[in-house]
């Protein structure tokens, strides 16, 4: 009778260990499935997040688009609206397309005349140099044009001044010369414009007195008829009435005053454009039109440089 319990005893405990280890088994199938089963949501989840995150960042990033879209649409505007040009609209700012540069080119050649005051330690604290053009004589005027031209430069040069010797004997005077020598320029800068009857020859002058806190410059022009030789003045070559020139000039110039900052313009500049007479407009021709210009300190600050508008040909009645 023991046996039979024993025996019935060890079969219980061994369908105890098996189920024990099926259960085991069981728990730790679930176990990995379940593991297997977090890890794919947990990656689900990062995948989602990372979406909906770039999904925010587009959404962020929209409303910068439209601000953007809206600013062009807005300048778009104002640039239609009557009375208004924008910078890129205005045509002094063009750059000048000179057909010689620097040089006579096909025109002539330059003549250099020059002068300078050097110091016992060999610096230089003062120079001159004025330029000017010679024209080719194939030119029908080539002779008398070329006669003025030198005689112009030649009184440029010699009104230029020179070295004040008394500064010699001022120390600290001329330890700033050494570092800010005084210079006086009058050069010839190209040829703007030319057809077979007239030639526009442009000339930069800037002067820097020694001593001074800066230098004064203006840009001017010749323009000659090719086969007189004569000096043409504004009056000579529009062909509008000269109160209807005045007009447009001064209205081309209250454009880019009221174009212009707050300040930027002297409160009497469009008065000083008005009360020139037309054959006191410094003006030069280009491929452009009419290029005219105010200097330094005349309708704005010395920083504001020269000031110019270019007016198209036709406005002045004019074929070039």
């Amino acid at each position: 009778m023991k046996k039979t319990i024993t025996l019935t005893t060890a079969v219980i405990i061994t369908m105890a260990l098996f189920i024990s280890g099926c259960a085991n088994g069981s728990n730790q199938e679930t176990a990995v499935s379940t593991a297997e089963e977090t890890t794919e949501t947990k990656a689900s989840e990062d995948t989602s997040a990372e979406a909906e995150k770039e999904d925010q960042e587009a959404v962020e990033e929209e409303p910068v688009k439209e601000s953007e879209a809206t600013e062009e649409t807005e300048e778009t505007a104002n640039s239609e609206e009557d009375g208004v040009i924008t910078e890129e609209d205005i045509p002094e700012e063009k750059e000048i397309e000179y057909l010689a540069y620097d040089d006579g080119g096909d025109f002539g050649k330059v003549t250099t005349l020059t002068d300078s005051k050097k110091i016992d330690d060999g610096t230089e604290v003062y120079s001159i140099e004025v330029s000017y053009i010679q024209l080719d004589p194939k030119y029908e005027a080539a002779e008398k044009i070329n006669k003025a031209l030198k005689e112009d430069a030649e009184k440029s040069f010699n009104s230029s001044g020179s070295f004040d010797e008394e500064i010699l004997k001022d120390e600290e005077a001329m330890e700033y010369i050494k570092e800010v020598p005084g210079y006086y320029n009058d050069v010839f800068m190209g040829v703007s414009y030319a057809n077979d009857d007239v030639i526009s020859l442009v000339y930069q002058m800037y002067d820097f007195p020694n001593g001074a806190a800066h230098g004064i410059g203006m840009t001017y022009s010749y323009l000659f008829d090719l086969h007189t030789g004569d000096k043409l003045k504004l009056s000579d070559i529009i062909k509008v009435e000269e109160e209807e020139a005045k007009t447009v000039i001064a209205d081309a110039f209250e454009t880019l005053i009221k174009e212009g900052e707050e300040g930027e313009y002297w409160d009497d500049a469009l008065d000083t454009v008005k009360n020139t007479g037309l054959d006191e407009y410094n003006f030069m021709v280009t491929k452009d039109g009419i290029k005219i210009t105010f200097g330094p300190y005349e309708l704005a600050a010395y920083a504001r440089g020269d000031v110019s508008v270019i007016v198209p040909f036709e406005k002045l009645g004019m074929n070039m």
